[in-house]
């Protein structure tokens, strides 16, 4: 059995594709509020985005979405939705989720357990997860402390 995941999905299946991925679904977990707490977005992921996976034919490699935040290099910063309360026991939280959605669905991803993380930093550099002078290494060891 299949599901309907957009084109992308019939084209990639129709192209010989046996596993399925995503890049940033970051835009799914936000509310209302121009600023979300990034809780938002993992709840939103593991209950609303992943599950839509479960019967797609094709293995899935899920991505938890880390942080996002576009208002620095924004034109308009001040009406740029973004999320809220990144650290470390936001990392660990998205990773330890990850890590129980990929393990409760062992039908749906690869066998090697493959899951992706897509962190942004607040300067816009794209995958983030290094130490820096204001966090230290505090992501890494949520990212540690996630895969315990």
């Amino acid at each position: 059995m299949s599901v309907y995941l957009g084109q992308w999905y019939i084209g990639a299946v129709a192209a010989g594709f046996d596993a399925l991925t995503g890049y940033n679904y970051h835009s799914s977990g936000f509310s209302s509020e121009i600023a979300t707490p990034i809780s938002n977005m993992t709840a939103t992921e593991s209950s609303t985005l992943w599950p839509r996976f479960i019967n797609a034919g094709v293995y899935y490699i899920p991505v938890a979405t880390l942080n996002w935040d576009v208002r620095p290099w924004s034109s308009t910063p001040l009406t740029e939705k973004y999320f809220t309360g990144f650290g470390k026991s936001s990392v660990e939280n998205s990773v330890t989720t990850l890590k129980k959605w990929i393990l409760d669905h062992p039908s749906t991803v690869t066998k090697e357990k493959l899951g992706m993380l897509y962190a942004w930093n607040e300067y816009g550099e794209g995958s983030w997860l290094t130490p820096s002078e204001l966090l230290k290494d505090s992501l890494l060891q949520g990212l540690k402390s996630g895969l315990k």
